[in-house]
Protein backbone atom coordinates (compact mmCIF):
# COMPACT_ATOMS: atom_id res chain seq x y z
CA UNK A 1 0.00 0.00 0.00
CA UNK A 2 1.32 3.40 -0.97
CA UNK A 3 2.28 5.67 1.92
CA UNK A 4 0.46 8.99 1.78
CA UNK A 5 2.56 12.15 2.17
CA UNK A 6 2.80 14.14 5.38
CA UNK A 7 1.91 16.99 5.50
CA UNK A 8 -1.15 16.29 3.39
CA UNK A 9 -4.49 17.97 2.67
CA UNK A 10 -7.82 16.45 1.65
CA UNK A 11 -10.76 18.54 0.48
CA UNK A 12 -14.22 17.27 -0.48
CA UNK A 13 -16.82 18.75 -2.78
CA UNK A 14 -18.89 19.74 0.27
CA UNK A 15 -16.14 21.69 2.06
CA UNK A 16 -15.14 19.07 4.60
CA UNK A 17 -11.66 17.62 4.72
CA UNK A 18 -8.56 17.46 6.86
CA UNK A 19 -4.97 18.57 7.27
CA UNK A 20 -2.37 16.10 8.55
CA UNK A 21 0.89 17.46 9.99
CA UNK A 22 3.47 15.33 11.82
CA UNK A 23 1.04 12.43 11.91
CA UNK A 24 -1.77 14.42 13.55
CA UNK A 25 -4.95 14.80 11.48
CA UNK A 26 -7.10 17.90 12.07
CA UNK A 27 -10.58 18.13 10.59
CA UNK A 28 -11.57 21.03 8.34
CA UNK A 29 -15.18 22.15 8.72
CA UNK A 30 -16.18 24.81 6.22
CA UNK A 31 -19.25 25.83 4.26
CA UNK A 32 -17.50 25.63 0.88
CA UNK A 33 -14.42 23.97 -0.63
CA UNK A 34 -12.84 27.41 -1.00
CA UNK A 35 -13.18 28.13 2.72
CA UNK A 36 -11.72 24.70 3.50
CA UNK A 37 -8.74 25.46 1.25
CA UNK A 38 -8.20 28.75 3.10
CA UNK A 39 -8.23 26.92 6.44
CA UNK A 40 -5.73 24.38 5.12
CA UNK A 41 -3.42 27.11 3.84
CA UNK A 42 -3.45 28.90 7.20
CA UNK A 43 -2.73 25.63 9.05
CA UNK A 44 0.27 24.97 6.82
CA UNK A 45 1.37 28.60 7.18
CA UNK A 46 1.37 28.20 10.96
CA UNK A 47 3.52 25.07 10.66
CA UNK A 48 5.90 26.82 8.26
CA UNK A 49 6.40 29.67 10.73
CA UNK A 50 6.91 27.25 13.60
CA UNK A 51 9.69 25.34 11.82
CA UNK A 52 11.12 28.43 10.10
CA UNK A 53 11.16 27.00 6.56
CA UNK A 54 8.78 26.26 3.65
CA UNK A 55 6.36 23.37 4.15
CA UNK A 56 5.47 21.08 1.23
CA UNK A 57 2.11 19.28 1.32
CA UNK A 58 0.48 16.77 -0.98
CA UNK A 59 -3.11 17.54 -1.96
CA UNK A 60 -6.17 15.45 -2.75
CA UNK A 61 -8.96 17.75 -3.96
CA UNK A 62 -11.57 16.18 -6.25
CA UNK A 63 -13.60 19.39 -6.06
CA UNK A 64 -11.10 21.12 -8.33
CA UNK A 65 -11.55 21.37 -12.10
CA UNK A 66 -9.89 19.33 -13.51
CA UNK A 67 -10.28 16.96 -10.57
CA UNK A 68 -7.16 16.14 -8.59
CA UNK A 69 -8.00 12.59 -7.61
CA UNK A 70 -4.61 10.97 -6.97
CA UNK A 71 -1.84 11.68 -4.51
CA UNK A 72 1.12 13.35 -6.19
CA UNK A 73 -0.90 15.16 -8.86
CA UNK A 74 -0.86 18.43 -6.94
CA UNK A 75 1.35 19.90 -4.24
CA UNK A 76 1.46 23.22 -2.45
CA UNK A 77 4.52 24.87 -0.94
CA UNK A 78 3.86 27.42 1.83
CA UNK A 79 6.62 29.82 2.88
CA UNK A 80 6.85 31.48 6.33
CA UNK A 81 6.29 34.88 4.65
CA UNK A 82 2.91 33.74 3.33
CA UNK A 83 3.89 32.90 -0.24
CA UNK A 84 1.94 29.94 -1.60
CA UNK A 85 3.20 28.02 -4.61
CA UNK A 86 0.86 25.58 -6.34
CA UNK A 87 2.34 23.02 -8.69
CA UNK A 88 1.64 19.82 -10.53
CA UNK A 89 3.62 16.69 -9.83
CA UNK A 90 3.76 13.39 -11.66
CA UNK A 91 1.77 12.97 -14.87
CA UNK A 92 -1.15 15.21 -13.94
CA UNK A 93 -2.30 17.90 -16.38
CA UNK A 94 -1.64 21.50 -15.43
CA UNK A 95 -3.93 22.41 -12.56
CA UNK A 96 -5.16 26.00 -12.19
CA UNK A 97 -3.86 27.44 -8.93
CA UNK A 98 -6.37 30.22 -8.37
CA UNK A 99 -9.02 28.11 -6.57
CA UNK A 100 -6.46 27.29 -3.88
CA UNK A 101 -6.55 30.78 -2.39
CA UNK A 102 -9.18 33.12 -1.02
CA UNK A 103 -12.59 31.74 -1.94
CA UNK A 104 -14.51 29.78 -4.56
CA UNK A 105 -14.20 32.71 -6.95
CA UNK A 106 -11.16 32.91 -9.26
CA UNK A 107 -8.39 35.06 -7.78
CA UNK A 108 -5.86 36.95 -9.84
CA UNK A 109 -2.30 36.12 -8.84
CA UNK A 110 -0.08 38.91 -7.55
CA UNK A 111 2.53 40.30 -9.90
CA UNK A 112 5.63 38.86 -8.27
CA UNK A 113 8.08 38.66 -11.17
CA UNK A 114 10.33 41.33 -9.65
CA UNK A 115 10.16 39.97 -6.10
CA UNK A 116 13.15 37.97 -4.89
CA UNK A 117 12.39 34.34 -4.08
CA UNK A 118 14.20 32.05 -1.69
CA UNK A 119 17.16 30.60 -3.60
CA UNK A 120 16.33 27.04 -2.50
CA UNK A 121 12.99 27.07 -4.37
CA UNK A 122 12.88 26.29 -8.10
CA UNK A 123 9.85 28.25 -9.31
CA UNK A 124 9.92 26.52 -12.69
CA UNK A 125 8.35 23.52 -10.94
CA UNK A 126 5.32 25.52 -9.83
CA UNK A 127 2.43 26.69 -11.99
CA UNK A 128 1.56 29.85 -10.05
CA UNK A 129 2.89 31.90 -7.16
CA UNK A 130 0.25 33.45 -4.91
CA UNK A 131 0.09 35.24 -1.59
CA UNK A 132 -2.04 34.15 1.32
CA UNK A 133 -4.41 36.63 2.98
CA UNK A 134 -2.51 38.31 5.79
CA UNK A 135 -4.06 37.00 9.03
CA UNK A 136 -3.82 39.04 12.21
CA UNK A 137 -0.40 38.61 13.79
CA UNK A 138 -1.08 36.63 16.93
CA UNK A 139 2.27 35.85 18.51
CA UNK A 140 3.35 35.15 22.07
CA UNK A 141 7.06 34.92 22.79
CA UNK A 142 8.03 32.78 25.79
CA UNK A 143 11.45 33.63 27.21
CA UNK A 144 12.22 30.32 28.92
CA UNK A 145 14.89 30.31 31.60
CA UNK A 146 17.95 28.42 30.39
CA UNK A 147 16.60 27.89 26.85
CA UNK A 148 16.09 29.70 23.57
CA UNK A 149 12.93 31.86 23.34
CA UNK A 150 9.88 30.00 22.04
CA UNK A 151 7.58 31.64 19.47
CA UNK A 152 3.94 30.58 19.87
CA UNK A 153 1.75 31.58 16.92
CA UNK A 154 -2.03 31.63 17.18
CA UNK A 155 -3.71 28.94 19.25
CA UNK A 156 -1.30 26.31 20.57
CA UNK A 157 -1.26 23.42 23.01
CA UNK A 158 2.05 23.47 24.87
CA UNK A 159 4.02 20.95 26.89
CA UNK A 160 6.89 18.47 26.76
CA UNK A 161 5.05 16.28 24.24
CA UNK A 162 1.63 17.89 23.67
CA UNK A 163 -1.38 16.10 22.21
CA UNK A 164 -4.81 17.31 21.10
CA UNK A 165 -7.84 16.00 22.94
CA UNK A 166 -9.81 15.49 19.70
CA UNK A 167 -9.48 15.62 15.92
CA UNK A 168 -11.80 18.63 15.89
CA UNK A 169 -9.19 20.70 17.76
CA UNK A 170 -7.14 22.65 15.19
CA UNK A 171 -4.66 24.10 17.71
CA UNK A 172 -0.97 23.85 16.90
CA UNK A 173 1.29 21.66 19.03
CA UNK A 174 4.18 23.54 20.66
CA UNK A 175 6.94 21.55 22.36
CA UNK A 176 8.48 23.24 25.43
CA UNK A 177 11.88 21.95 26.49
CA UNK A 178 12.02 21.10 30.18
CA UNK A 179 14.95 19.00 31.47
CA UNK A 180 13.49 19.21 34.99
CA UNK A 181 10.30 17.39 33.83
CA UNK A 182 8.20 19.90 35.79
CA UNK A 183 5.89 20.42 32.82
CA UNK A 184 3.29 17.85 31.89
CA UNK A 185 3.41 16.40 28.38
CA UNK A 186 0.24 18.37 27.63
CA UNK A 187 0.38 21.28 30.05
CA UNK A 188 -1.20 24.52 28.88
CA UNK A 189 -3.05 26.16 26.03
CA UNK A 190 -2.36 29.62 24.63
CA UNK A 191 -5.07 31.20 22.50
CA UNK A 192 -6.46 34.59 21.56
CA UNK A 193 -9.77 36.25 22.36
CA UNK A 194 -9.95 39.07 19.87
CA UNK A 195 -6.67 40.95 20.25
CA UNK A 196 -5.84 39.59 23.71
CA UNK A 197 -3.95 36.35 24.49
CA UNK A 198 -5.03 33.92 27.19
CA UNK A 199 -3.43 30.92 28.90
CA UNK A 200 -5.26 27.86 30.22
CA UNK A 201 -3.82 25.16 32.46
CA UNK A 202 -4.90 21.82 30.96
CA UNK A 203 -5.31 19.99 34.27
CA UNK A 204 -1.55 19.55 34.50
CA UNK A 205 0.19 17.53 37.20
CA UNK A 206 2.07 20.43 38.82
CA UNK A 207 -0.28 23.29 37.97
CA UNK A 208 0.72 26.71 36.60
CA UNK A 209 1.43 29.89 38.55
CA UNK A 210 1.08 33.31 36.92
CA UNK A 211 3.02 36.25 38.36
CA UNK A 212 2.41 39.80 37.13
CA UNK A 213 4.81 42.59 38.14
CA UNK A 214 3.34 44.51 41.08
CA UNK A 215 0.64 41.89 41.70
CA UNK A 216 0.81 38.79 43.88
CA UNK A 217 1.15 35.39 42.21
CA UNK A 218 -1.90 33.29 41.45
CA UNK A 219 -2.29 29.61 40.61
CA UNK A 220 -4.30 29.17 37.41
CA UNK A 221 -7.58 27.37 37.79
CA UNK A 222 -7.43 24.29 35.52
CA UNK A 223 -9.58 24.61 32.41
CA UNK A 224 -10.22 28.34 32.91
CA UNK A 225 -8.64 30.80 30.41
CA UNK A 226 -6.72 33.66 32.05
CA UNK A 227 -5.59 36.84 30.31
CA UNK A 228 -1.83 37.24 29.96
CA UNK A 229 0.12 40.44 29.42
CA UNK A 230 3.63 41.44 28.44
CA UNK A 231 6.00 40.75 31.33
CA UNK A 232 3.88 38.07 33.01
CA UNK A 233 5.84 35.06 34.30
CA UNK A 234 4.49 31.52 34.07
CA UNK A 235 6.04 29.16 36.62
CA UNK A 236 5.80 25.39 36.98
CA UNK A 237 8.09 24.14 39.80
CA UNK A 238 11.63 24.52 38.36
CA UNK A 239 10.44 25.72 34.92
CA UNK A 240 9.50 29.34 34.19
CA UNK A 241 8.94 31.59 31.18
CA UNK A 242 8.40 35.32 30.75
CA UNK A 243 5.64 36.36 28.34
CA UNK A 244 6.56 38.88 25.65
CA UNK A 245 4.01 40.30 23.21
CA UNK A 246 5.62 41.70 20.04
CA UNK A 247 3.85 44.77 18.73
Amino acid sequence: MRTLPDPRVTISTTGSGSVTIDGTESALQAATPGAARDAAILALLGQSRRVGRPVLAGVLDPAMDPPVEAWGELSILVDPDGTVRVGEHGAAPQVPAEPWLGSDEPIEADQVADEPMAPAVDDSAWSTVLRTPAPPRQVVLLEVDGSEPVVVTGTAICGRHPLRASLEDSAALQVLEDPSLSLSKTHLRIEWVGSEPTVTDLHSGNGTTLTRPGISSAVLRPGMPTDIADGDVLTVCDWSATVRLPR
